[in-house]
């Protein structure tokens, strides 16, 4: 009687994980947002959409927590009602003896209250089942994305060129290819630019370069020696990438421009 309530524990929480999820998503947008928000003075517009969600997260946790309590206010009847139902049956049709009914009915109800904690016990690990696997599939997806860093050899100096052998790549979880089939050499001791519209991979070629990312299919040469030969200790050494968007850590000047060489001195 109790697997129905716990199944819909199981789901409710699966939703309150996805409805936080969305939640967190969108303040950390927001954050970043920060100053359009203020100049666009959309604040009125955003704060609504926050009410939202809080209320949304807020009716999603009071379902699960109202779904416990009907375990405990569902037990004590259907025991009751066993009771009532064994004291009949037991003295009407199997003639047992009052003495050893009533024996039983006050071991049966004194039971209510174990069976109570194990009913609350098994809808509160209903209740965690999502998170943990959640849990458990980030962990497994990180173990199987690990990158080793010293496995390899040393990255010698670039004396020909980086070449693209029919390069493919897909982004987990999104299904459309963002490159496919790319083949390009790009030639040592020459500036190399690559254009292209928003969206038509150009990060992502650089992303590939720099084993951000391993491509689906193809391959990529270093002076005709795959990339993943090199170690990734030796091989992100000996590139220098300057991104699109500054970035400045919360420390201090000198701290920040030391961060690629934190043995720099304050004279270097």
């Amino acid at each position: 009687s109790m697997g129905v309530l716990i199944k819909v524990t199981r789901r409710l929480a699966a939703r309150r994980i996805q409805v936080r999820a969305d939640f967190i998503s969108f303040l950390n947008e927001r954050f970043r947002a920060w100053r359009l928000i203020k100049t666009g003075n959309t604040l009125s517009f955003e704060r609504g959409k926050a009410r939202e969600f809080a209320q949304l997260d807020l009716d999603t946790e009071f379902a699960v927590t109202r779904t416990g309590g009907l375990l405990q206010l569902i037990l004590t009847p259907v025991v009751m009602f066993v009771a009532l139902f064994a004291l009949y049956f037991t003295i009407e049709h199997l003639q047992v003896e009052i003495d050893k009914v009533a024996m039983f009915m006050v071991i049966l109800l004194r039971l209510v209250p174990t069976g109570q904690s194990l009913n609350s016990q098994r809808n509160q690990l209903a209740s965690y089942e999502p998170a943990l696997r959640l849990v458990k599939k980030t962990l497994d997806q990180a173990h199987a994305q690990k990158e080793h860093m010293t496995d390899g050899k040393e990255l010698p100096d670039l004396h020909k060129e980086i070449l693209f052998e029919n390069v493919s790549f897909t982004y987990r979880g999104e299904g459309v290819r963002v490159l496919e089939n790319v083949s390009c050499a790009i030639p040592a001791g020459k500036m190399t630019a690559i254009i292209g519209h928003s969206g038509a991979g150009k990060s992502t070629l650089i992303d590939l370069i720099l084993r951000l990312y391993s491509p689906d299919q193809g391959r990529i040469l270093f002076d005709g020696v795959p990339l993943d030969e090199f170690s990734l200790v030796s091989f992100r050494r000996g590139i220098a990438c300057v991104t699109q968007e500054s970035l400045i850590f919360d420390d201090s000047v000198a701290e920040n421009i030391r961060y690629l060489k934190q043995d720099a001195s304050m004279e270097e």
